[in-house]
C-alpha cells in the first residue's frame, strides 16, 4: 500500500476537513477564531522509554493525545489541532490502525482535528504537535500571579498511576479489581480538560500534574518566587491505593509519583467560593491541599506538624509521557 494510502485509510476518516482552509500534504493553513489566541504544545513517546514494546497501541495512541492535551490545561485552552510524526521501523497496519484507534477514542472524549500526520522509518516513536485556542477574554487570567496566602488544590487523586509503573517494574501483576484501577489510570488516563478551562479565570496560577505532583508544584513556584506549605493529610489518595499499600508509602506515590493528569491550581481566598460551586456544578473532585508560602521551597507536614521527607524516585519512568513545561 502506498505512502498516501496508508495515511488516508488509517487517519483521514477522523480529520475535519472543514477546519482546514487548505492543505497541501507539506503545510496546513489553518483558520483561527476571532477573538482568541494559540497555544502551542509539543508532546513526544519514545518505545523504550515512555513505553513499552509490548504496548497495546491503542493505549499509546490515547495516551499521546491526552498528555498533548494536559500541557493545554494549564491555560484552560481548548484543543483545536493535532499533527501527528510517528516513527516506526517498518509498517505494521495492524499497529497503526490500532493506533489510530486509540488517538480516535481521545479526540472523540475531549476534541480537536487532526489536520496532518507523517509517518517515516526509525525508531518507534509518536510526536504530536497540538494547538489549542483560548479567548482574548482569558488572557488577563493568564498574566496573574499566586502570592502568599492563596489555596493550593489539586483535582482527582493522586499516585494511582506512579504505583502502577512500579508494580510493573517490579513484575507484580495489576490483574485483580483493585490493582485493575491503578493500571487504567496509568494507560487510560482521564483529565480534567473542560474544568480547567471553566476555572482558570479564577485562579492565580495552574499547572498539570504529570512529572509528580512535588517536580511540578516546584516548577510552579520557582516560575514566581514563591514558596508552598503542603499537609500530608489533606492529599487525596483513592481507596484502591491505601487497599495495597500502607498510607506514608501512598502518600510518597502522591508526591513523587508520575502520570496522575490532574491539575493543580491557586485560588485567592476571594475566590474559594466561586471555585467551589464550579467544581460541585462539573462534577470534578477537588481537595484543598495546602497553601502559598512566603518562603522559596515545598515544605510538606504531617499531622503533628512535622516536616515529611520526600524520597527521591528509584527509577526515571518508562510508561509515562513527557510532561515537562507543562506551566503557562
Amino acid at each position: 500500500m502506498s505512502y498516501n494510502n496508508i495515511i488516508s485509510k488509517y487517519f483521514d476518516k477522523f480529520s475535519k476537513k472543514e477546519e482546514i482552509a487548505n492543505n497541501s500534504h507539506v503545510a496546513v493553513l489553518l483558520e483561527m477564531p476571532q477573538n482568541s489566541k494559540m497555544v502551542a504544545v509539543l508532546n513526544s513517546a519514545v518505545e523504550g522509554v515512555h513505553f513499552l514494546a509490548n504496548s497495546n497501541p491503542a493505549d499509546v495512541g490515547y495516551k499521546s493525545v491526552v498528555a498533548s492535551y494536559s500541557k493545554l490545561m494549564a491555560s484552560g485552552a481548548k484543543p483545536a489541532w493535532v499533527q501527528c510524526d510517528i516513527s516506526m521501523p517498518e509498517v505494521e497496519e495492524s499497529w497503526l490502525e490500532s493506533l489510530a484507534d486509540g488517538i480516535l477514542l481521545a479526540m472523540q472524549k475531549y476534541g480537536g482535528s487532526l489536520v496532518g500526520v507523517n509517518i517515516e522509518k526509525g525508531q518507534r516513536s509518536i510526536t504530536m504537535s497540538v494547538n489549542g485556542v483560548v479567548g482574548n477574554s482569558l488572557v488577563t487570567a493568564l498574566a496573574k500571579q499566586p502570592h502568599a496566602g492563596d489555596l493550593i488544590y489539586v483535582t482527582g487523586t493522586l499516585g494511582d498511576a506512579g504505583l502502577a509503573v512500579k508494580r510493573i517494574l517490579q513484575d507484580i501483576p495489576n490483574d485483580d479489581v483493585t490493582s485493575k484501577h491503578l493500571l487504567d489510570r496509568l494507560i487510560r488516563p482521564l483529565i480534567p480538560l473542560s474544568f480547567a478551562a471553566q476555572v482558570r479565570p479564577y485562579t492565580s496560577a495552574s499547572i498539570a500534574v504529570v512529572g509528580g505532583l512535588n517536580n511540578d508544584l516546584n516548577k510552579l513556584i520557582q516560575r514566581y518566587n514563591v514558596g508552598a506549605d503542603i499537609f500530608l493529610n489533606k492529599l487525596p489518595l483513592s481507596e484502591q491505593i491505601k487497599a495495597i499499600i500502607e498510607i506514608n508509602s501512598a502518600y510518597q506515590f502522591a508526591l513523587s509519583g508520575v502520570d496522575d493528569y490532574e491539575l493543580l491550581f491557586t485560588v485567592a481566598p476571594a475566590d474559594v467560593a466561586q471555585v467551589s460551586a464550579l467544581a460541585m456544578e462539573s462534577g470534578h473532585n477537588i481537595k484543598c491541599i495546602g497553601e502559598i508560602s512566603s518562603s522559596s521551597n515545598v515544605n510538606v507536614y504531617d499531622a503533628d506538624g512535622k516536616e515529611f521527607i520526600i524520597k527521591k524516585p528509584e527509577s526515571d519512568h518508562f510508561a509515562v509521557l513527557d510532561g515537562a513545561e507543562d506551566e503557562y
